[in-house]
C-alpha cells in the first residue's frame, strides 16, 4: 500500500546542482551571453553521502549557466542519484536523444523542461520526437517557450502543435533588453494579457516588482530547506553565498549577502509552500491527503505587502521599497515615507496601505 502524505506535513528540501560545460546552441537571447565555463565534475560518493544525510524528500534541479546539461558526462549518474531521493527537474534544449542521458529506471521521477529555442525550431519534428521518447521512457515532459518579442507571432502555432501530442507548453517572459526596451516591463497590455503575465502565480507577478533585493540580515531558508551544490562540488547556502557548509543548518538563518538574485526564500516570504511540495510528491506518484484548512490561494496583494514590510523592518534601503509601492498605488509618497520612516512604524504603514486598498475597491 502506498504511503499517504498529509500536505501540511509533506515538506522537503530543494537541492540545486551547478553544472558547467559546453552548449551546442547559440541563442541570441541567452541570459549568460554565451559565457561558457570550464566543465566541472563531481565526487559522486560525496554527493551520495550528502543526500543520505538529509533523510527526507528532495527536489533536485540543475543550474547550468551557459551549458547544456544533457551534454555533461555525469548527467546520467547525477539524475539517478537525485531521483532515488525524490523528484528531479532538468532544463534542456532537447537536442540530445533521451536514450543517451535519461536513466529509464528512475525516469518516472523526472520532469524534463525542454526549451524550444530558434535552433530547435529548425527541426521541430525531432524536438517533438525527443519529448515523446522521454515520455515513453516514463518521464514527465513540458515544452518551455521564451516569449522573446521577435517570437510572439509563433505562440499560437506552437500551442496548437504541441497540444496534438498532449505536451503542455509554458510561456516564459523574456528578461533583458531588446531594441532599446527593457523586458518584461515593456510588454504591451495586450501582450501581457496574451502571455498571462498578470494571472500567473504570485511570485511570477511579484518578481518583476522586487527591485530591492537587499535581503542581508533577513532570516532565510537557504542552507536549511534549500541547498546549493556549487560548480566546485561543495555545499553552499545559495549561488550568491560563497562560504562552504559542513552540513545543512537546522533552522532558517539570516541572509549574509548584499544582493540576492536566487529566487525568494525568506522565512516569512518564500515559494516553498505546502502546495509546492505536494505537487512534486504527486509527480513522484505519492498520494497526498489535502488539508482543507490550508489556504492554497496565496493572495498576491497580501504577499506584496509582506515584501514591503520585510524591507522596512530589516533593510536600510527600505525607501526603495516604499517608492515601489507608490508606483503601483495611488498613495502619496510623503505619507508613506512618514509612516514607514522607522522600523517601529512598519505595522502602521502596512495598516494604512491595507485601508487604502480596501477603499479603492
Amino acid at each position: 500500500m502506498d504511503t499517504v502524505y498529509d500536505d501540511i506535513d509533506s515538506t522537503g528540501v530543494e537541492i540545486v546542482i551547478a553544472l558547467r560545460g559546453p552548449c551546442n546552441y547559440n541563442c541570441h537571447y541567452c541570459v549568460t551571453h554565451h559565457e561558457i565555463e570550464k566543465q566541472n565534475l563531481f565526487k559522486l560518493d560525496q554527493l551520495r553521502t550528502m543526500y543520505a544525510s538529509i533523510d527526507c524528500f528532495t527536489v533536485t534541479s540543475f543550474e547550468c549557466g551557459a551549458s547544456e546539461p544533457t551534454l555533461h558526462p555525469q548527467i546520467k549518474e547525477l539524475i539517478s542519484l537525485a531521483a532515488s531521493y525524490g523528484a528531479v527537474s532538468i532544463p534542456t534544449n532537447n537536442s540530445i536523444p533521451p536514450e543517451r542521458w535519461l536513466p529509464e529506471p528512475v525516469a518516472h521521477n523526472v520532469l524534463v523542461r525542454a526549451a524550444l529555442h530558434p535552433q530547435g525550431e529548425q527541426n521541430l519534428e525531432l524536438f517533438i520526437q525527443n519529448l515523446l521518447t522521454a515520455k515513453k521512457m516514463g518521464a514527465h515532459v513540458r515544452c518551455i517557450y521564451v516569449a522573446h518579442p521577435s517570437r510572439l507571432d509563433k505562440v499560437d502555432e506552437y500551442q496548437n502543435r504541441f497540444k496534438k501530442y498532449g505536451i503542455p507548453i509554458t510561456l516564459v517572459a523574456f528578461t533583458g533588453e531588446y531594441q532599446g526596451h527593457i523586458y518584461p516591463q515593456s510588454y504591451t497590455t495586450s501582450e501581457r494579457d496574451f502571455l498571462g503575465l498578470d494571472t500567473q502565480n504570485w511570485y511570477a507577478r511579484l518578481s518583476s516588482e522586487i527591485i530591492c533585493r537587499e535581503f542581508y540580515g533577513i532570516p532565510c531558508l537557504a542552507g536549511y530547506q534549500s541547498l546549493y551544490i556549487g560548480k566546485d562540488g561543495e555545499l553552499h547556502r545559495c549561488e550568491n553565498d560563497k562560504s562552504i557548509l559542513d552540513e545543512p543548518y537546522d533552522m532558517p538563518m539570516p541572509c549574509r549577502v548584499k544582493w540576492c538574485d536566487c529566487g525568494l526564500l525568506l522565512e516569512e516570504l518564500n515559494t516553498l509552500s505546502h502546495e509546492h511540495w505536494s505537487s512534486w510528491r504527486k509527480l513522484c506518484g505519492h498520494t497526498i491527503r489535502t488539508n482543507p484548512k490550508e489556504n492554497k490561494d496565496r493572495d498576491y496583494d497580501v504577499l506584496r505587502l509582506k515584501y514591503i514590510e520585510l524591507m522596512c523592518r530589516y533593510n536600510p534601503g527600505r525607501i526603495k521599497a516604499i517608492e515601489l509601492m507608490c508606483k503601483h498605488t495611488n498613495l502619496d509618497y510623503n505619507t508613506l515615507l512618514i509612516c514607514g520612516s522607522s522600523g517601529n512604524d512598519v505595522r502602521n504603514m502596512v495598516r494604512f496601505m491595507q485601508l487604502n486598498h480596501m477603499k479603492s475597491k
